[in-house]
């Protein structure tokens, strides 16, 4: 930990250095082209709230002031090149250029304090919900396994191989659920014990798509799922194991909650600034009232009773929402023309 808060400092304090730098340096050029030197005050200024933006805490922004007040004085006040008098001569000037910069440090560094403060918020509100939603997703599905398998078990000799095959692929199709609730759950448990930081890297959508897309076909062969995308690659910033994870939670919602889904369409768009992925199936779509709760994590299907796990909503679309909001996008549903349709938007930056 001491390492790293070292490592993080040593980090903040050449930034410092390197934005002041910098802004001496943009002083200097302008200076030398149109001989003028009454702009160098803002263009500190400009530095400090560049090091408030980027560093961490208040001290760099305070040393920026610091610095952007010592080099207004040293090289761009008459005489230049010395430290003169001139602080003396006109002290409300500087004691407002230094209480300005002071000022501006401390507002951006709170603005980026309240930011984190409402990402952890987020996290913690899907940590609340996953501990709400884990005991229904996963009571019903480890209680038919187990009473499967016991009736397979105890009765084996006496079952008609029909009731054999149908225990099994009980017990088949629950686990294959228990290996999606337990991938929302480790999925979840990252997303709430990280920094705040994505892995977020430049991704082909296309690619994207095409391999959740894959997987999804391998657990319903029987869901034909057709994908429209532009002619040219695009590249969206994002961590693609989390938007994978939105995908398929995405598509599942669909297959299992749409009654008697048989095609999903999904649409990618670009409009340069944000990519908007959108998923529409031909089933029976949401009802007004469901809408309205429909990102909560307890919410149910109305024809399905509460005691049934599988039949729970849960921490899926729950999780797509907060992982779309940590890469800063939007998520709405609603219905299209043929059944229940689902569109986030991701920023290109």
């Amino acid at each position: 930990m001491k390492r790293a808060s070292l490592k993080q400092a040593v980090k903040d304090l050449g930034l410092t250095a390197a934005i002041m730098t910098a802004a001496a340096a943009v002083c200097f050029v302008l200076n030398y082209v149109t001989r003028e030197d009454t702009f160098a005050a803002s263009v500190f200024l400009l530095g400090v709230v560049f090091t408030a933006r980027f560093t961490n805490g208040y001290m760099y922004g305070i040393l920026a002031s610091l610095i952007g007040t010592f080099l207004l004085n040293w090289a761009f006040t008459e005489p230049y090149y010395i430290l003169n008098d001139s602080i003396l001569k006109y002290p409300v000037s500087f004691v407002i250029s230094s209480c300005a910069s002071l000022m501006m440090s401390m507002i951006m560094t709170r603005m980026r304090r309240e930011s984190e403060l409402k990402s952890i918020a987020e996290r913690e509100k899907l940590r609340a919900d996953l501990l709400c939603s884990v005991s229904h997703d996963v009571r019903t599905p480890v209680t038919t396994i187990a009473g499967s398998a016991a009736a397979y078990l105890d009765n084996r000799d006496v079952l008609p191989e029909e009731t054999k095959t149908k225990l099994i692929e009980d017990i088949r199709d629950e686990a294959q659920w228990l290996a999606r609730v337990f991938e929302n759950i480790l999925t979840v448990t990252r997303v709430c014990s990280g920094t705040g930081e994505l892995n977020k890297r430049p991704e082909a959508a296309e690619e994207v798509i095409g391999e959740v897309v894959m997987n999804f076909r391998q657990i319903h062969p029987d869901i034909r799922v057709s994908t429209e995308v532009p002619g040219e690659l695009v590249m969206v910033p994002m961590d693609v194991q989390l938007i994978k994870q939105v995908m398929k939670n995405i598509l599942e919602n669909a297959a299992i909650h749409g009654h008697n889904v048989t095609e999903i369409k999904i649409k990618l768009s670009c409009d340069g600034e944000n990519v908007r992925f959108s998923f529409e199936d031909n089933g029976c779509g949401f009802s007004s009232d469901h809408l309205e709760h429909i990102f909560d994590a307890m919410i149910f299907s109305p024809e399905m009773k509460v005691t049934d796990g599988r039949r729970c909503m849960g921490i899926g679309l729950s999780l797509c929402r907060s992982v779309v909001k940590l890469h800063g996008g939007e998520i709405s549903v609603g219905n299209g023309e043929t059944g229940a349709r689902l569109v986030f938007v991701l920023p290109m930056k």
